[in-house]
């Protein structure tokens, strides 16, 4: 896998990652990318949580309703209704890993987290 240099990892960059280590050619791993990412939203979407082991949690969590103010005329109060969004809980491997290869991390290129056999991008 390449160092990773920008300040995002985007879908194009995941889908040559997934290509590098699975073999597709790039048109497959971006099909195969983008097929994850819609099963994810659909999921979400019918109100599922979508669970992946030692990765994390997708959830749809319930903002309550609440008064906020108008950053640009501070003294002015808005109404911000309740609402729905997506929270995302790391599981206790993923965070176990970032925290033990936190270093590794933001060392130069590529590293492999201690012991996790998983390859760390720059950051």
């Amino acid at each position: 896998m390449k160092a990773y240099t920008g300040s995002a990892l985007t879908k194009r960059d995941l889908a040559v990652t997934v290509a590098e280590r699975s073999g597709l050619n790039q048109f497959q791993a971006v099909q195969a990318v983008q097929a994850t990412l819609d099963g994810i939203v659909a999921s979400l979407a019918q109100g599922r949580h979508v669970e992946f082991r030692e990765f994390g949690v997708f959830e749809i969590v319930t903002r309550k309703a609440r008064v906020g103010r108008n950053p640009n005329r501070p003294q002015e109060t808005v109404a911000i209704p309740a609402h729905q969004c997506v929270k995302f809980k790391p599981g206790k491997r993923m965070r176990e890993m970032f925290q033990q290869g936190v270093k590794e991390l933001r060392g130069s290129g590529v590293k492999e987290l201690r012991g996790s056999g998983i390859k760390g991008l720059r950051g």
